[in-house]
């Protein structure tokens, strides 16, 4: 099947990494009983939910240019909330039938149920990755707590210029050269699980795309509803000029259509070596 052999000399036996790699293999073997037939439904239900985000995009740069600001930032939103839900269940982590209950409007909920079901935070403990969090505790309770979610409503260009700041951090993090080679063992279990040849640039390409999109849902999620209705705390009306999301909408654009492409790909390369195989 596959070996951490080399891996685990290189590193050393510590308790830590053999409780990860324990946990990642429970993973794995739950994962590869997944029938070919119902992989393959699930990478074809997360492209139509990036087929969707798509129309979406375009629709928030049709009504941008048309200055009807707060629908602009509602189809963006819808654009972030559909590509976290083609995350979730391509990756296999939410069923497909589940995806809308689970996650509903709250995006950022497709990174918690990510830490909850699989072993993520042990494995970016045991790489060693300096900077990135890895509790969903103040996530949670932002995406819960009305107050902290009015806060990220009314954002301002300078808050959102910070969460921006933060997201090209993790991505020098995560493009350090010995922790790609530390990635190596993982990304051939990666390809093993979903029957592909896969690379670690691609592997990096695809994590950052996953920062982008959880950054970007951390910013965009509140505004599903106040964009459109009036009993809201923030109006659709006050969607304008020095609104954080407003002042940097194109810059939020840009990072969502990046990072569909990306993801775009990987289901790509899953389905393609999957109808092969």
């Amino acid at each position: 099947m596959y070996d951490l052999k080399d891996y685990r000399q290189r590193k050393g036996d510590a308790s830590m990494l053999e409780e990860t790699i324990e946990e990642l293999e429970r993973h794995i073997s739950k994962l590869l009983k997944m029938p070919k037939e119902e992989r393959l439904r699930r990478f074809k239900i997360a492209q139509g939910y990036l087929d969707c985000a798509k129309y979406d995009i375009e629709a928030a740069k049709i009504l941008y240019e048309s200055k009807i600001n707060s629908l602009a930032v509602y189809h963006l939103q819808q654009a972030i909330e559909k590509e976290c839900k083609s995350v979730a269940i391509a990756l296999l982590y939410v069923h497909p039938d589940k995806v809308k209950k689970e996650i509903y409007h709250k995006s950022p909920l497709a990174f918690v149920r990510l830490v909850q079901s699989t072993p993520v935070v042990e494995l970016v403990k045991s790489l060693g990755v300096v900077g990135i969090r890895t509790d969903i505790e103040n996530l949670e309770k932002m995406i819960e707590d009305r107050k902290k979610r009015e806060k990220v409503l009314r954002a301002s260009k300078e808050e959102i210029d910070d969460l921006l700041e933060i997201l090209e951090n993790y991505k020098k993090t995560m493009s350090n050269e010995k922790l790609i080679a530390d990635m190596e063992p993982w990304i051939k279990l990666i390809g093993e699980i979903f029957n592909i040849d896969i690379d670690a640039k691609t592997i990096l390409e695809l994590t950052n795309s996953f920062i982008d999109i959880y950054i970007l849902s951390c910013i965009t999620f509140p505004h599903w509803l106040s964009t459109r209705y009036p009993d809201q705390s923030l109006k659709p009306n006050e969607y304008r000029g020095g609104l954080g999301i407003l002042d940097y909408f194109k810059k939020l654009l840009e990072l969502g259509e990046r990072s569909m492409e990306s993801i775009e790909k990987y289901i790509s390369i899953v389905m393609s070596e999957n109808h092969q195989s």
